[in-house]
Order: structure tokens, then sequence, then C-alpha cells
């Protein structure tokens, strides 16, 4: 009977089913090696019909490598015992010494291992450099892999033998390893309790957040535009003027004018107005939360104590850390790079800005009380004055690590000068890796110089 005849006393699509088997069965019937063919595709149905070949369950490829060889080191248990049921060379070698219990082993799977080893596989079966498949499961410390060798097998004094090298066996080992299960085994769920916290604040908050996107691409599309309309060389001598003001510093105003006309040579001059943006942002956010926690946390003894941790938290975690969340809540583009940026360098106006109030005199204070100051004006007329060169230390950090993000920020789609590295990253681009690194360093040289307090200026 032909598959022609068999379709003719079935259903549609059984005779369709009969078909495309029979079409398979006579694709790998014209190959040299159908069985093996079969095994790699994973067709079990096809090689129930090929097994019943005489001889086919053993011819090998070019190399020695069976379909036996195959199907375990597809782990397929199913194709395995199928093979050898129909008298497939358990011991069967390749070219290169392997055999189906050495890919097994390599493997570690264990329930393919038994299989084997119940059909006569040997268990001094070489791997490869002298080890053999019972040294691997040792080494590797798998107490299942080593389960069908042992079984029935005592030590000396009658005990089990152990089934992992090195496993501890005196007493206070056991008891230190069955701790660690346990302590192990009652994990505290971290990770889940902030995920779930995230979802939870993602699905009740969406107007909030919607609001903050809004207010910080708003401003930061608002301070790009500003930049991007003034001339490039009326900005260069307006930062130059800027650098003059406050330093009366005549290399640094050289100094000012050539590196930004460096950077606009380069090529990165749109890509530094969009990090000079990020930065200006950012840094203003930072200080405009930083200044006053800090000036509260002074005054409250408590409330700094309280905070510690937190700033802590938030200077030695990783940054890829908070930008997972930001990302999530408010997806690609410039705000969870601003934000992650503001979380990051947040932490440096707060620490320096309570240890500036802090260190305000006692006999200035106790003056200003003898006047009869209010809270407020203490605070205006003596503690802000006193406390000015701490204050402008922690802003030109924050500026510092606010520029330190824009690499990070570009990651999630914050565009600027970090951009080009990561292009350059991703493609192995050393020429404009470089470029676009020394424009970095020296827009923050730039903004650290203007930035820092004064030497012998005005404002001294």
């Amino acid at each position: 009977m032909n598959c022609a005849d068999l379709r003719r006393g079935l259903t549609p699509t059984l005779a369709g089913a009969c078909l495309v088997a029979c079409a398979s069965v006579a694709v790998l019937l014209a190959n040299d090696l159908p069985l093996v063919d079969a095994v790699k595709s994973g067709n079990t149905q096809v090689v129930r019909t090929l097994v019943k070949q005489p001889g086919a369950v053993n011819l090998a490829e070019a190399d020695g490598t069976t379909a036996l060889h195959w199907a375990v080191r597809g782990d397929d248990i199913a194709t395995t015992q199928l093979l050898l049921r129909a008298g497939a060379l358990v011991t069967a070698a390749n070219r290169y010494g392997v055999t189906p219990l050495s890919l097994a082993a390599i493997n570690g799977n264990p329930a393919m291992i038994e299989t084997l080893l119940k059909a006569g596989a040997d268990p001094n079966t070489t791997i490869a450099q002298g080890e053999t498949v019972l040294m691997r499961a040792a080494r590797t410390g798998n107490p299942d892999a080593l389960k069908a060798w042992f079984d029935g097998v005592t030590t000396a004094d009658g005990r089990s033998a152990p089934l992992a090298i090195g496993a501890p066996t005196s007493a206070p080992a056991k008891r230190a390893a069955r701790f660690e299960a346990w302590v192990t085994a009652h994990k505290i769920p971290l990770g889940p309790s902030i995920e779930s916290a995230i979802d939870f604040i993602k699905a009740n908050g969406k107007g909030f957040f919607a609001g903050i996107s809004t207010v910080i691409q708003g401003s930061v599309d608002g301070m790009n535009a500003i930049l991007a309309v003034i001339p490039g060389v009326v900005l260069i001598l307006a930062i130059a003027a800027v650098a003059w003001g406050l330093h009366r510093s005549i290399p640094l105003v050289v100094f000012v004018i050539a590196a930004l006309l460096f950077i606009m040579n380069q090529g990165y001059w749109a890509a530094t107005l969009e990090t000079l943006s990020l930065v200006i942002v950012s840094a203003l956010f930072s200080t405009l939360i930083g200044v006053p926690v800090g000036i509260a946390a002074a005054h409250r003894p408590r409330l700094f104590a309280a905070l510690r941790p937190v700033l802590d938290l938030m200077q030695t975690l990783p940054t890829f850390v908070y930008l997972i969340p930001t990302l999530v809540l408010f997806g690609l583009g410039v705000v969870p790079g601003l934000i992650s940026t503001v979380i990051f360098a947040v932490p440096a106006p707060i620490r320096l800005t309570h240890l500036g109030i802090s260190s305000v005199p006692r006999t200035l204070l106790e003056a200003g009380d003898a006047f009869g100051a209010t809270p407020m004006q203490r605070l205006w007329k003596i503690e802000l004055p006193s406390a000015r060169q701490t204050i402008l230390a922690g802003i030109t950090q924050c500026i510092m690590l606010s520029l330190s993000m824009v690499v990070i920020a570009a990651l999630v789609g914050a565009g600027g000068l970090g951009v080009p590295v990561v292009r350059a990253l991703n493609s192995v681009q050393v020429d404009i890796g470089f470029e676009a690194g020394i424009a970095i360093v020296l827009l923050a040289i730039i903004l650290d110089r203007i930035s820092r307090p004064g030497r012998g200026g005005p404002q001294e």
C-alpha cells in the first residue's frame, strides 16, 4: 500500500498529515544518513519509521558521529531510549573519542546519564585529557549525576559513599552548610517588593509622572532652544565674559575661548549645547532641592541623622540600578536621564550646605540673637553669607557630578556628547570616541573653573 492508497480511506485532515509524513520520510531516505538527519531535526515520528530499517541505527557521519550522539547532545531522552531499544551502540565513539556518555556528562543531565548507564555505558569513559565521566561528575559536585554509579556503594565503615568531592564531612561543616541553606531558603523578598511597588506606582500615578515629564522635558528643550538660537561665536564670547567677570583671569578666558573653538572645530557644538542644557537644568533642580534640604538638616540634627543613610545609598548605589525604575516610569528620552542625574548629584549640595550652616561661628549667631534678629533674618544675613563658600563648593560638585552622568544618560536617549561615545563604544570607533571624550573633558574643565569660588575677584 502506498500513500495514495492510504489517503483514499482517510479524512482530508488525516490525509494531509499522511502526505506530509510520507514526504518527510521520502526526503530523508534520499539523504545519505536519513536517521541522523531526522534526529537532528527532532522529528520523532520519522525516527520511529527509520529505526526499523536494518543497520540504519548505527550508521555514522564521516567523523564517526551517530544518531545516538546527536540525540544525547540535544538532551532528547525519548529519542535516545528509542534508539537504544533499536540496538544503537551505547559505547560508540567518534573520531575524537567522544561517546554518548561523555556528551551526557558534559551536559550534566542526570536522567540521560542514568539511561545510558542502564544500557551498558562504561563509566570509565574518558572525556578529555584523561578525565573520566565519573571524575567530571565528582568535580562539578553534581550528586544527581553520581547517584547512578553509587547506588549500593558504601564506605569501609558501612556509610553511604559521598556523592561530591569536597562535601562537608565534619559536624561543624555540616551545621554551617545547613545554616547557609536555611538562610538562603528564607530569602527576604526585597527585589519582588521593589518591583511590586514600581508596578503599583506606575499604575496609579500616570498623571503625576506625566506632569513631571512635561516640566522636565520642557525645561531641557527650552534651555537648549535658547542656547541654540545664540550664534556660536557670540555664545563663546559670552561664556568668556562670565569667566572674566567671576575670576578676572586672562589665562582662564583664553582657555575657555580656545577650548570652545576646538569643540566647534571637531563638529560637536550641537551635542555640546545639548549636554550643557542637561547639566544646567539638572544642576538647577539639584540646587533647588539640595540647598533647602541642607539648611533644614543643619537646623534639625534628627532630620540629618535620618537623611544620612539615604544620601549614602544615593551616592554608592550603581547608577544603572535607579536608572531602571526611572526608565520604567518615564520611558526612553531625556527625562529618565535627567532624573537619574539629579538623584546622583543632589547629595553633594545637601551635605555641603549642611556643613556650611553647621560651621557658622557661634559668636555670630549669638550676636544676631542679641540684636533681636528673627530666624529668617539670621538665616539670610548671618548663616548664608558665612556658609557661602561651602555652599558654592557643593554647587560646583553638583555640576561636575551632573556632567559625569552624560554618557550613562545617553544610554536611555538623553542625547548630548554621550551619544557619540556610546556609538563609538558599540562600533569600536576609536577616533569618534576619543574626539567626544576630549570634548567632554574640556567642557568639564570650563564648568569647573567658572563655577568654583573665585580667587581675588570682586566677590571676595
